[in-house]
């Protein structure tokens, strides 16, 4: 991959393993480096790239010049994953040895806790409902367990050592054991009442307290039902409820656990305070400090106060991680993704924040925000293929065709490279994840629409088909996040914020099925309709329901809405025009019967408005046979929109 300095760092590693093996396979590793180096920088590169789009070049010359923006910026490149790897491998040896201590133990235990957190190592580029995690296999539970057996051994050493006293209270909490471990924070107190941590803690608790105090308060106080009864009074349907009042002890135990909250809220305070006092001139200090203003609703002063740390502290990981929640309380989203961009790249090199706030820009139309977001994402990550892709759809949205296309296809050379440079000969056409496959497929369906020229949309089509055979049948119901780009018309609704709305990914079913059918319409534009057929036939099989023997014909029935409302695998919008592009296959074959049983199952298989149009004019022509065939009379392109032709 051209890194030189990990591929030393990793060859080091394995000599101290087995030093013959690695003496006799380190010239062809070094050759390998040799081959892979590139020199420039990935921003030369890039605009390389661009440039040879521009000039025409056809996608075969493009993902050689897309593999040397990677190869530019691998050795640049921070990686978490490595990271955390290399840091949990060295907690792991340290508690091995027979000397770890119990401050070891508990900086594990820490470093597990913090890693494990999704609000601060996961996030979704996409408006999804879900994050993505910025580690691979993260497994929140089972690293919290990990890290409460850690602390229990920290704790055996040491009964009274504080900070495993306060890591197992924070594991407990995240585990919902929250009851089990306020005593530890309390006992951290009495054994530390300056420690900053200890003071920081026990204010969450008790202003946790004082919540649950309020909440059961208000329960105390609120009318409850006894009964309710149901009758007619003549054409009239009535519901009586009947309620009972709180009684009067009910409404002292209310008075009197709202004095408590008093008390809780007054302690809580107090111990912020101190903390606050106890870490001052550090950047956990001016953290608690926009806390407490956070929590009093005085938003400007947090904000100041972290701007004034962040001044002292600029690579500070706390600091950021603070302004990230402050822009969370008060809903500035531009605010958050600036904090958590911030965040994230002194670990990860990522465009992924950059990218959601493109995104929004997007659909709010509002392009000088939108170049702002893409030029910081450009810097931080330039190999991302999202970034030309974003820009493409801004373009088509602006009315520049050309400077689309560009984009467009600058976007695919980027994804494609990305997806042959960690693959070998051997690995080159076997099954990946549809998770992998989402945005170069989406990439190339877009590239059809733009593309002019017959021979490239062909092209582009049959790449798209063979990406999509390497998606596993098991996976078909695996939803394709990274298939989704901004969509305006979808997204964007009056009186919104314009963070826009979730959407739902389709499932791989779907994705592969769709680019099936954009090789059958290309195959068929091309005059070869036996291969165009297969493909049809082949998106027609995803329409299978899971459990079917998708080998048999397309003769089987279409899904029912439960089947399809599930997501079981089947796919959905290009099935229908698969059995449309068969019917239209068969009109032209003169095989009007073939042609009207595709026709039904294009119908069963709930069309989009403007596919029914496409099949009101097939069953014309099956009704009329003399009349001209529509395949004849005009070509759909195999992105679905209709081309004139000269």
């Amino acid at each position: 991959m051209g890194d030189a300095a990990r591929t030393s760092a990793d060859l080091d590693a394995a000599a101290r393993s087995d030093a013959a093996a690695t003496a006799q396979l380190r010239p062809r590793i070094e050759a390998d480096l040799a081959a892979n180096r590139v020199t420039g920088t990935a921003e030369s590169h890039l605009a390389a790239l661009e440039t040879a789009v521009r000039s025409g070049q056809p996608l075969s010359q493009l993902i050689p010049r897309a593999r040397n923006v990677l190869a530019a910026f691998t050795a640049q490149r921070l990686v978490y994953e490595e990271k955390y790897t290399s840091d949990r491998a060295a907690f792991e040896a340290a508690l091995r040895s027979q000397s770890a201590s119990a401050d070891t133990r508990a900086n594990y235990a820490r470093f597990l806790v913090t890693e494990a957190d999704l609000n601060r190592r996961a996030y979704s580029v996409e408006p999804r409902p879900v994050i993505e995690a910025l580690r691979i296999g993260m497994n929140p539970g089972r690293e919290l367990s990990r890290a409460l057996a850690v602390v229990d051994q920290a704790l055996a050493a040491n009964p009274n050592h504080i900070r495993a006293l306060l890591m197992k209270a924070i594991i407990l909490d995240r585990l919902g054991r929250f009851e089990e471990g306020k005593p530890l924070v309390e006992r951290a107190f009495r054994l530390a009442p300056t420690n900053p941590e200890a003071l920081r803690l026990r204010s969450e608790y008790l202003w946790s307290a004082n919540i649950d105090a309020l909440d059961k308060a208000t329960a105390l106080r609120t009318p409850t039902i006894e009964g309710i009864r149901t009758y007619d009074e003549g054409d009239t349907r009535v519901t009586e409820t009947t309620y009972r009042n709180p009684s009067a002890y009910d409404q002292g135990r209310a008075a009197a656990l709202e004095g408590a909250a008093q008390e809780l809220r007054a302690g809580a305070r107090a111990a912020l305070e101190a903390a606050i006092r106890a870490s001052a001139g550090t950047p956990e200090g001016f953290a608690l400090q926009a806390e407490a203003h956070s929590v009093n609703k005085r938003f400007d002063e947090a904000r100041a106060v972290l701007q004034q740390g962040l001044a002292r502290f600029p690579h500070s990981l706390a600091l950021y991680e603070a302004l990230v929640r402050l822009a969370k309380r008060t809903r500035d989203l531009d605010l958050e993704d600036d904090a958590q961009s911030s965040a994230f790249n002194l670990f990860e090199s990522t465009a992924g924040p950059k990218l959601r706030k493109a995104w929004r820009a997007i659909l709010r139309s509002d392009w000088a925000a939108m170049d702002a977001a893409l030029n910081d994402a450009v810097r931080l990550d330039p190999t991302d293929a999202r970034i030309p892709a974003y820009r493409a759809v801004a373009l088509e949205r602006q009315g520049r065709k050309a400077d689309a296309s560009v984009a467009w296809f600058t976007a695919l050379a980027l994804e494609e490279a990305r997806l042959s440079y960690d693959e070998s000969s051997v690995s080159a056409g076997v099954s990946r994840s549809p998770t992998s496959l989402g945005l170069v497929l989406a990439l190339r369906h877009r590239a059809i629409g733009a593309a002019n020229d017959p021979a490239a949309i062909l092209d582009l089509a049959k790449g798209a088909a063979l990406h999509a055979q390497r998606i596993n049948i098991g996976d078909r119901s695996m939803l394709v996040w990274r298939y989704l780009l901004p969509d305006p018309a979808i997204e964007s609704t009056p009186g919104r914020d314009h963070a826009g709305l979730y959407r739902w990914a389709p499932n791989a079913a779907t994705v592969a099925a769709t680019a099936h059918v954009a090789y059958g319409r290309a195959l068929a534009a091309s005059g070869d309709a036996t291969t165009a057929r297969a493909e049809f036939e082949q998106a027609a099989l995803w329409g299978q329901p899971a459990g079917v023997d998708i080998a048999r014909s397309a003769g089987a029935s279409a899904p029912s809405d439960l089947e399809r409302d599930f997501n079981n695998g089947v796919a959905t919008g290009a099935i229908a025009e698969a059995y449309l592009e068969m019917a239209r296959l068969a009109v032209a074959d003169k095989d009007m019967r073939t042609a009207l049983d595709y026709y039904n199952k294009a119908v069963n298989a709930k069309p989009s408005p403007a596919v029914r149009r496409e099949l009101e004019q097939v069953l014309e022509s099956i009704r009329n046979p003399n009349q001209p065939n529509p395949q004849e009379r005009r070509r759909v392109s195999p992105f679905g929109r209709k081309k004139n032709q000269n």
